[in-house]
């Protein structure tokens, strides 16, 4: 399934979205679904549902408008004793945790349910299908957005306490990476997929060099497992991600094994490239910058040295090498003393 994921994902979906695209790429693996789920969802939830046999739910059903929003993946979980229950996850990214993420999934419900009555089972049944909201965050700055809908309401939480009975309200699951640990996370599931993806998202592409061993076994763990294609997606997020020019990540799979990084080693390749033109750039332009000064202070030392020789006839060797060795700030200075000086000795009183 992921294979198929791959081959839609283009290079500027990784560019302009690549939070985005690594988590519906890992997410729509159930495998990986699941492992989150049975890590956020309570127990005594999770023994009336057969997570064996979650499938997913195709995404045309979430309209463009919504969709534009945020990124989702949905589920369908057949209960144990008979019927479904709709999930979904929601990756959240934002440097600042969206204050009314609790209305958005209200939305989103809503078209869900609006979707399903519309179908021939919606028509035939007549009742809605639940929906559990499930929120993986990953705020750098490890803010969470109110988590309950009743909490948005712009009026005193008396009013709101007498009226709850007649408003709506529901809360959703929020699991903060940024609140976990990667060893924590790392504990909940065997799957080397969904532990890396939980880690590169949690670091933001921005992995320590002291994880790079912790980085590499995982990534060996990968290949190993012939996941080959995944570990190619993931090097693509950490070179949209990472401001190094070597991501640790990337050094990690490399050493683990050069096929994760073969996809990717042409655009790493070309950003080193690109950095040393632009450190040649820079180094050309401060070259520039350093020839122009250099061509101010000799004009000023010039045109000070014709002045003095003008106002007070040929100067001598001292004074001359005087004049060459001062700074600009001196030379413009001494150049509005030779003005009013009665002596060239004048110019120089104080420095």
């Amino acid at each position: 399934m992921l294979a198929t994921c791959l081959a839609v994902a283009g290079d500027d979906d990784w560019v302009r979205h690549p939070h985005d695209t690594l988590f519906q790429l890992a997410f729509g693996d159930p495998e990986v679904a699941r492992a989150e789920l049975l890590a956020v969802v309570p127990d005594e939830v999770c023994a009336q549902l057969d997570f064996s046999r979650m499938r997913q739910v195709p995404s045309r059903t979430v309209s463009r408008r919504l969709k534009s929003q945020y990124t989702d993946v949905m589920y369908e979980v057949p209960l144990r004793g008979g019927g479904t229950v709709f999930l979904w996850f929601l990756l959240e990214h934002q440097s600042t945790s969206p204050p009314l993420m609790a209305f958005r999934f209200l939305r989103y419900e809503v078209h869900r349910w609006s979707v399903y009555l519309r179908s021939k089972a919606g028509r035939e049944r007549g009742r809605l299908p639940m929906v559990v909201p499930v929120l993986l965050l990953h705020d750098p700055r490890g803010r969470r957005p109110p988590a309950r809908l009743s909490d948005l309401y712009d009026a005193p939480l008396e009013l709101v306490e007498a009226l709850r009975p007649l408003l709506p309200d529901f809360t959703f699951l929020v699991d903060d990476l940024m609140a976990r640990s990667e060893a924590d996370l790392a504990q909940r599931s065997a799957s080397a997929v969904y532990t890396l993806t939980l880690w590169l998202l949690r670091a933001r592409g921005e992995v320590p060099e002291a994880r790079e061993e912790a980085y590499r076994r995982l990534f060996e763990r990968l290949a190993a497992e012939g996941q080959v294609e995944v570990g190619q997606a993931m090097m693509h997020y950490v070179l949209n991600t990472s401001r190094a020019a070597d991501p640790v990540a990337l050094r990690a799979a490399r050493e683990a094994s050069p096929r994760l990084t073969e996809a990717v080693m042409g655009i790493w390749q070309q950003r080193i490239q690109e950095g040393e033109a632009q450190g040649r750039e820079a180094g050309r332009e401060e070259g520039r910058e350093a020839g122009r000064e250099e061509g101010d202070l000799l004009g000023r030392t010039s045109m000070l040295l014709r002045l003095l020789e003008a106002r007070f006839g040929p100067v001598s060797t001292e004074v001359e090498a005087r004049v060459r060795d001062a700074d600009s700030a001196s030379l413009e200075r001494w150049a509005v003393r030779v003005l009013t000086a009665q002596a060239i000795g004048e110019v120089f009183e104080d420095g």
